[in-house]
């Protein structure tokens, strides 16, 4: 779709989703007080300005825009969704509609324990009132706890997207939790939900067609193949953004905020190196270079930990071919499948979820000063292939 910078009228084209192109966009957001911006000569003018075109940014637009806000969004792709569109498209929400509709009880105390556990094991202290972890840590487990089934039942609400529970593989019950067997998970499954049309592998790309239709209905402007690469700031605010269209710089400016939600930097080699101890492929969309680290840290923001992930394991032939893959070794058959290391020891349990995984392949052997799991052989027999 050719970029529109119409200032009347920037609707969204319905082909400019591909349907086939997760929910991985790192999101963050600038001050939003509501004070007008400076005069100045902007291109154009909205509350909330709104960069990427996932689940992250695109449920930003719709809540602000369903709020009354002027919306606009920014996509430096020629096509929409992001790396959610290629996702599975599955939300992961404590508490939501589908179990309290069960009877099912997901008390807090017992979530967060369970979320504080899986996610922090190094520091996780079940006597400590924020269970070891820091305070601003805890704060925003417990944020996600109390918010984030208001989220999904906002969305529906102002049908934006619709949701069922997640149901793997067509078997009629719900998915259980990557960690269903630690104590501290008193609800093992059923957590897990999944666009309520278009699932079953592709949810991905039915989650970002409902967003983004959502706002081409409500004629919400969506600039693509517009990069941006600077805030604009006065007095400490984000007052809008400058970007790069058609070898044009545009200024777009922000009455209340502005709002990212851009994705990783999986394919900034540049960054990956700076940051990872071996990445050799990702699934994640071309787009994802991680422009926000510069942007934020230009405009004086200080950044937290950038080694972190939710990988998942590659084939090393296909990543040598092309490191923009399109799909990687979520699930293994493992009941017929090793993973051996490089002295054929057998190294990890082949029916963990594949972030945990791919842990083993970053341990490292002080004796022989090496990384001894960091290629991995897949033993299999014909059934398997």
């Amino acid at each position: 779709m050719a970029t529109n910078h119409d200032r009347s009228d920037s609707r969204l084209s319905r082909r400019s989703l591909l349907a086939g192109a997760g929910l991985a966009a790192a999101a963050a957001t600038i001050p939003a007080e509501a004070h007008a911006a400076p005069a100045r000569a902007w291109d154009q003018m909205a509350d909330i300005v709104c960069v990427g075109s996932g689940a992250a940014a695109c449920s930003a637009a719709v809540t602000a825009a369903a709020a009354g806000a002027k919306v606009i969004v920014i996509e430096k792709m020629p096509f929409l969704g992001g790396t959610t569109g290629k996702s599975g498209g599955v939300v992961w929400i404590c508490n939501h509609f589908g179990l309290r509709a069960q009877g099912i009880r997901d008390e807090k105390a017992d979530a967060m324990a369970y979320m504080c556990r899986f996610s922090f094991p190094q520091v996780y202290d079940p006597t400590s009132p924020t269970l070891g972890l820091t305070e601003a840590d805890y704060r925003l487990i417990e944020a996600f706890y109390d918010h984030g089934h208001e989220a999904i039942d906002h969305l529906q609400a102002v049908d934006a997207a619709r949701f069922k529970q997640f149901r793997l593989w067509g078997v009629d019950e719900p998915a259980p939790d990557y960690a269903d067997h630690l104590p501290e998970n008193k609800v093992p499954t059923g957590r897990a939900l999944e666009p309520a049309t278009g699932a079953g592998g592709q949810g991905g790309g039915s989650l970002a067609m409902q967003l983004t239709d959502w706002l081409e209905r409500h004629k919400v402007p969506i600039l693509t193949e517009t990069r941006v690469t600077r805030l604009v700031m006065d007095g400490g605010r984000a007052v809008g953004v400058e970007a790069e269209a058609n070898g044009k710089t545009i200024r777009i400016g922000a009455r209340k905020a502005v709002i990212f939600g851009t994705g990783g930097y999986a394919h900034n080699l540049d960054l990956v190196g700076l940051h990872q101890t071996a990445l050799y492929g990702s699934c994640a969309m071309p787009g994802s270079t991680g422009d926000f680290i510069s942007i934020a840290g230009a405009a004086g923001a200080a950044m937290g930990t950038l080694d972190g992930a939710w990988r998942t394991q590659v084939l090393f032939e296909e990543a040598l071919e092309n490191r923009e893959l399109g799909v990687c070794a979520f699930f293994l058959p493992g009941d017929s499948m090793l993973l051996l290391n490089k002295y054929g020891r057998r190294v990890v349990n082949e029916k963990r979820c594949y972030n945990d995984r791919t842990r083993v392949h970053f341990a490292y052997d002080p004796v022989r000063d090496e990384y001894p799991n960091q290629l991995l052989f897949m033993l299999f027999d014909q059934r398997s292939l």
